[in-house]
């Protein structure tokens, strides 16, 4: 059964997520995590879902690009990847700044915050049944584990941005979901990923 398939791929990646303490496997597992996701949107073949699969696509590769330009920066400068090793060295000294944006801007794609999250409204939202309700419960569990991880790394500048735009982000999602339209799913996703990121911000 491919769905199940897709499902067990899913729950390893978070897995992969929730033990990792290195950057390098973490966007290994992340990038698990979001081929099995464009699988469970494309498990209903019609012309619909393949263009928004194709759209997710771009916008994962797009955030997966960053995420690893990000990694890549932090490794030539330190030769380390490993989480506690990285916060332990950063303690006196702040991470390199480009390599922060990059990790900035793909947690911000992948977090869907305002106003990046509007190309998946409809993607999520369209999903139906079991996999709808997989779907809206997991991405934002397993992106705020992603962001819980780094924001060790982090400045309070990184972390205020990360605030504001949560706080923004959630409020137009609430008025979305108040007036309950057919992309409820995704207006839920958003607004629970922006609560996350506020809690933990």
């Amino acid at each position: 059964n491919t769905s199940l398939v897709l499902y067990l791929f899913s729950v390893f990646a978070v897995c992969g997520i929730l033990l990792s303490r290195d950057l390098f496997n973490l966007f290994v597992m992340i990038e698990v995590f979001s081929v099995s996701m464009i699988g469970l949107v494309l498990l209903r073949a019609d012309h619909n879902n393949a263009l928004r699969a194709f759209q997710y696509l771009l916008m994962n590769s797009l955030a997966a690009a960053l995420l690893l330009l990000g990694v890549v920066l932090i490794y030539r400068q330190t030769g380390i990847l490993n989480l506690d090793e990285l916060i332990e060295l950063y303690q006196n000294q702040d991470v390199p700044g480009r390599a922060m944006a990059f990790i900035m801007a793909a947690l911000s794609l992948k977090l869907m915050l305002f106003p990046l999250g509007s190309w998946a409204r409809r993607l999520i939202g369209a999903r139906g049944g079991a996999g709808a309700a997989f779907i809206t419960m997991l991405m934002p569990m397993v992106f705020v584990f992603d962001l819980q991880k780094l924001t060790a790394l982090m400045k309070s500048s990184h972390v205020l941005y990360l605030a504001l735009l949560a706080l923004i982000s959630m409020f137009i999602y609430l008025y979305q979901l108040i007036r309950w339209q057919s992309t409820w799913r995704a207006d839920l996703v958003f607004v629970l990923n922006s609560v996350f990121v506020l809690v933990f911000a």
